[in-house]
Parts: structure tokens; sequence; C-alpha cells
């Protein structure tokens, strides 16, 4: 049965933390670790703090929503934003909450092209 939720990414030892909204908690669990494992999260800071000691982070479901639409579990997840400054969340809007957090959203997943771009055109 899919879990729909808040989660939180937690690192066990500094207890900073990354929250997160999923419609399936197992699947979007396997992927966060999946990616770590690979060395290609999207979220750099958590990659590196990963890649120092693969067993300090830890998911939790922080908050069921299974009679939330999606729409509501994304206001709810940028409330949780909002109300705490969280190290692992690197934008300040939700993926799906509005367009300036899908802009935001987009350029962080692309942070190494742009970067790249950037370079190559600020070099000449």
């Amino acid at each position: 049965m899919k879990i729909r939720c808040i989660y939180t990414i937690t690192h066990i030892v500094t207890k900073e933390q990354y929250v997160g909204s999923t419609t399936d908690y197992e699947r979007r669990k396997k992927r966060h670790f999946t990616q770590l494992l690979r060395g290609n999260h999207p979220n750099w800071k958590m990659q590196l703090d990963y890649n120092h000691n693969p067993e300090c982070l830890i998911m939790e479901v922080l908050y069921k929503c299974d009679e939330l639409t999606s729409s509501q579990i994304y206001d709810l997840e940028q409330g949780y934003i909002n109300l705490k400054k969280y190290k692992y969340n690197l934008a300040k809007f939700t993926s799906n909450i509005n367009s300036e957090g899908r802009l935001v959203n987009k350029l962080r997943r692309n942070k190494r092209k742009i970067y790249l771009i950037l370079s190559s055109i600020l070099s000449y």
C-alpha cells in the first residue's frame, strides 16, 4: 500500500534535516538512497554528508496524508519549509508550489550544467 506523506531525512549526528512529500513513501525512500549510493543525488549537501558516513542519514514519515490531495500535500510541505530552516532543503519552494518554485527546482537540478555554461561564457 502506498503511503502518502510528508517525510524527513535526518542526519543522526548533526540533526540537520530535509523535508519532502511523496505519494509513495517506499518508492521515494528507495530513490533517495539509491541516488546517494550511486553518488548522483541532486542534493549536493546531503550527498557530501552521505559520502562521509553512509550510515548518517535516516528517513522517517513526519505526517501521513492519506486523505489529502496532491496539491494539499505540497501546501503542507511548503508550510513545514516555511516554519523551519532545513539545511538540506536547497530551494525555498516545493517543486510544485508555484512557477517560482518550479523554476528554482529546475535551476537546482541543472546547477552543474548552468555552472559550466556560465564558466565558459565568463572566461572569454
